[in-house]
């Protein structure tokens, strides 16, 4: 059996997350453990598939993101210094940085996140040891196994899947997670993509799919 245990490590700012985030947190915590799962265990062993309901936002719309003015959506660039990229909120996020032990394999990972009016936008890093294990050795299916692990650890379905993608030159996959655990359904948009062994996630609740590639398409490394 897979354990799991989250250890805060040092924050930049108090946390202050609301509820819409603690979903988020739900999908980041299982998309690390099963990204270990995956790469450790047989296919027959690996999280099974979650049913995908509509798969009607795989080909977003990116013609009315690219024909929209974005000039009002106040963003605020944000550089990491631990990984080396800069992306954009809409406002000044809540940096975390916490370990997760799967399996006594010990996981650095971190957290971008904040929440306006009743949308959140987070944007996550984890990092695996590579002399404990090689994401990048089979990165179709530790994308496949994390979006399916994000899903049920969540209590979300999978309303979209396209895990045929590349994200600045990187394996990646898109996702759209429906949640009705709350009183209102969470929709939650979802980019994963590997980089030396890094799991990248770009995540945002309550956003359409135009506001959702202005906000992933603004991750740039350095």
């Amino acid at each position: 059996m897979n354990k799991t245990k989250s250890t805060p490590t040092k924050q930049d700012k108090k946390s202050n997350l609301k509820p819409l985030i603690f979903i988020i947190i739900l999908v980041i915590a299982a998309a690390i453990t099963t990204a270990i799962i995956v790469i450790n265990s047989d296919p027959a062993e690996a999280p099974g598939h979650n049913d995908v309901i509509d798969d009607s936002d795989v080909d977003p719309d990116y013609a009315t993101y690219i024909a929209t003015d974005w000039s009002d959506w106040g963003a605020v660039p944000y550089k990491s210094s631990e990984y080396g990229f800069t992306v954009n909120f809409p406002g000044s996020p809540i940096p975390e940085h916490q370990n997760l032990d799967v399996d006594d394999i010990i996981v650095p990972y971190s957290t971008y996140s904040i929440e306006n009016n009743n949308k959140a936008y987070v944007a996550a890093v984890s990092s695996y040891p590579k002399d404990k294990v090689d994401i990048m050795a089979k990165p179709r299916d530790v994308l496949e196994g994390s979006v399916n692990g994000s899903a049920q650890n969540s209590g979300s379905r999978i309303k979209s899947f396209d895990n045929d993608r590349e994200f600045l030159g990187n394996p990646a996959a898109f996702a759209v997670l429906e949640n009705t655990s709350g009183v209102q359904t969470a929709t939650m948009r979802c980019l994963y993509f590997l980089k030396n062994n890094n799991l990248y996630m770009l995540m945002t609740i309550n956003v359409d799919q135009a506001e959702f590639y202005y906000f992933s398409n603004s991750f740039k490394f350095s």
